[in-house]
């Protein structure tokens, strides 16, 4: 028996393939939960396939929707890479700290005391470093 002409098409045509940057310490395991689809499952369908990255680069993983629904959806894993890629390096100033938090976030300024992100979007360490000079300045 060989292939009938109807079932042989352009993936692109019957399937979407979707993007996903995971939060900073999101793990894989996270990602085979239901509830962890939630808010974009009506957007999902069965065989539609879904390539994420950790905002931290951490991993890179394919999954394939298998079922959705209104707040859930099933996926399988089909490929895990391991990257445990490091950013530039972090510099501590004055109480607070300038991070590359990866291509979402881009740089951030986290208070040491609490770590709480006091600003994120710097698009580069410099533009995160003015505007921490600019803060301490303001609240001083």
């Amino acid at each position: 028996m060989s292939l009938n002409q109807s079932r042989f098409t352009q993936a692109d045509y019957v399937r979407s393939c979707w993007a996903v940057t995971a939060e900073a310490g999101t793990k894989p395991e996270d990602l085979a939960k239901l509830d962890y689809w939630a808010h974009v499952s009506t957007s999902l369908k069965p065989w539609d396939k879904i390539e994420v990255r950790a905002e931290d680069g951490a991993f890179y993983a394919e999954l394939l929707v298998m079922q959705a629904s209104r707040n859930w959806a099933k996926v399988r894993l089909i490929n895990l890479v391991e990257l445990n890629e490091e950013g530039p390096a972090a510099e501590k100033v004055e109480g607070h700290i300038v991070k590359w938090s990866g291509p979402h976030s881009k740089y951030r300024v986290i208070r040491e005391s609490d770590n709480a992100i006091l600003h994120e979007g710097a698009v580069d360490k410099v533009s995160a470093h003015k505007w921490l000079t600019d803060h301490l300045r303001v609240v001083a």
